[in-house]
């Protein structure tokens, strides 16, 4: 494949000439998650008294009128980049006009249902063709300008889309979802229709195709993964079902019941490069959200256990579960699972997946691997650092700089500094004049325990608060900055046989593209 090379034109090893040898053009984006939009229409959230009157409305049969409905930020919504992708896929025509086919491969979890509340609000899986096509179509009224321009893309000859199937997206393989979304691309058209493809489990979720295999990647992470023979329920307990049921992967409940939840108080789920950022951060400065999830995770798994008595799938171990929550603090198994895929197929020369929403491109005698990333609103924790470099006695450098940060006045004000603290020596003082005070030596007791008994747990507890207290104090908290980088893989065939393929990346300021390093 060659040493990649810059050209005037930013694009890593293309030419002026080779434009025009190309005779075939793919570009690969992957994880965009569009959900409902950017607002929302929630139902208004009732009193605890009124929420009770309903309640016994209804036991009594009578029918309560429709909620009030309001408009609200989206918290789940991921995807913020509308106008930028339809202006992307204007450069991509522009720089691709003269190839006779370009194809935009929409690698999986384009699309994030599992994000969307149903009718009353409440995050429940959509099992059923009825409730996933009225999905589809709020997230197409959430996204106008997105699908605009995929219709006007596809609608040009020669110009081709493939909605590869994830995880997040699973329920496009009914059918009737997939006729929604054609509508909306290309309305009655039955040509441009037919330049649409769904690849899903007839597939197996890749697809191979002059030595590039393409596939999401779910597959790497054993909860995300899904039967492709097995896509859809008809039989439970050996009696037919009234209608089909989706297959959902567990992690696809656990999203909907856990992760939404979890994302609903803190923002950074599910948006930092790093799952074990997230979590460092909940426990140097989150420790109410940290404690948080912990209890919502327990409940998780004992509500499955205990009340999802009628669905099987729900089912799993409580090591299965703490198995999948601890990998998100190790490193994505779809790198090793891509480059394991390299070694085993010898029909492919380049690997392109997504789903770790990790961009990156490793190349080796085997092949080369790229994972394409991800379009979704993402953030980076910065910790502060001085200047300063200790060659010896380094934990001074974290003393020192906690100092510095407790002496700045403008992004911590002094006074409230000083109220924190003046309160911290208050409690110190009080809790240690109890301690030494409060135990006289003529002992009183109750059956065999005496109250002196209880002064060295007292004594441990008040150690563990003031060092809690100290931290809390001066513990710095890091900078949240955006990290958005929109990158795609880019995979271009010659007439010659010669395969080029890259990872990019789309900058929107400068309203080009040029290679990812």
């Amino acid at each position: 494949m060659g040493t990649p090379e810059k050209s005037e034109f930013g694009l890593s090893g293309v030419g002026a000439g080779e434009e025009t040898c190309c005779d075939e053009v793919h570009v690969v984006v992957g994880d965009l998650h569009l959900s409902e939009g950017r607002t929302i229409r929630v139902p208004k959230r009732l009193s605890w008294f009124k929420r009770l009157r309903r309640f016994v409305r209804g036991l009594r049969g009578a029918v309560n009128p429709p909620l009030e409905m309001v408009e609200t930020d989206n918290p789940l919504e991921d995807f913020h980049f509308d106008r930028e992708f339809a202006r992307f896929l204007d450069l991509v025509e522009e720089r691709f006009r003269e190839c006779v086919s370009l194809r935009l491969r929409l690698l999986g979890d384009t699309f994030d249902p599992l994000a969307v509340p149903n009718r009353e609000g409440k995050f429940e899986p959509a099992p059923y063709e009825d409730a996933a096509v009225d999905e589809m179509r709020r997230i197409i009224g959430g996204h106008p300008a997105f699908f605009d321009a995929l219709a006007a893309f596809v609608g040009r000859p020669g110009r081709h889309i493939d909605f590869f199937i994830g995880n997040h997206d699973l329920t496009l393989e009914w059918p009737a979802v997939r006729q929604e979304l054609i509508r909306r691309l290309v309305g009655e058209d039955k040509v441009a229709a037919r330049r649409i493809r769904f690849i899903g489990h007839e597939q197996d979720y890749e697809e191979l195709h002059r030595d590039v295999l393409y596939l999401h990647g779910q597959d790497a992470e054993p909860h995300n993964g899904v039967d492709p023979k097995q896509i859809f329920i008809t039989r439970r307990f050996g009696a037919r079902l009234r209608r089909p049921v989706l297959n959902m992967s567990y992690g696809s409940y656990m999203t909907v019941k856990l992760v939404n939840r979890l994302k609903l108080r803190n923002h950074l789920v599910g948006r930092t490069r790093r799952e074990s950022d997230l979590w460092n951060n909940a426990l140097k400065h989150r420790w109410g959200w940290g404690l948080y999830a912990a209890l919502v995770l327990v409940w998780s798994y004992f509500h499955s256990l205990l009340f999802s008595f009628w669905d099987l799938r729900r089912k799993t171990s409580i090591r299965r579960l703490f198995r999948t929550v601890l990998s998100t603090a190790t490193r994505n198994p779809v790198d090793r699972f891509a480059k394991r895929l390299l070694e085993q197929r010898q029909d492919a020369r380049v690997v392109i997946a997504a789903h770790s929403h990790n961009w990156r491109r490793e190349s080796s005698e085997g092949g080369t691997y790229i994972n394409c990333g991800t379009w979704v609103k993402k953030f980076r924790l910065v910790e502060r650092q001085i200047d300063l470099r200790w060659n010896r006695l380094r934990w001074l450098e974290l003393f020192w700089r906690c100092l510095l940060h407790f002496l700045k006045t403008g992004e911590v004000p002094m006074r409230r500094q000083m109220t924190k603290i003046a309160g911290f020596i208050a409690a110190v003082a009080a809790m240690a004049t109890f301690l030494f005070t409060s135990f006289p030596r003529e002992e009183w007791g109750d059956w065999s325990v005496t109250m002196s008994d209880f002064k060295i747990p007292i004594a441990i507890f008040c150690v563990f608060l003031v060092l809690a207290g100290l931290f809390r104090i001066f513990a710095v908290r890091p900078l949240i900055v955006p990290d958005d980088r929109l990158t795609f893989g880019l995979v271009r065939h010659f007439r010659n046989g010669d395969l080029k393929a890259e990872l990019m990346e789309y900058l929107p300021a400068e309203d080009t593209f040029r290679e990812c390093v």
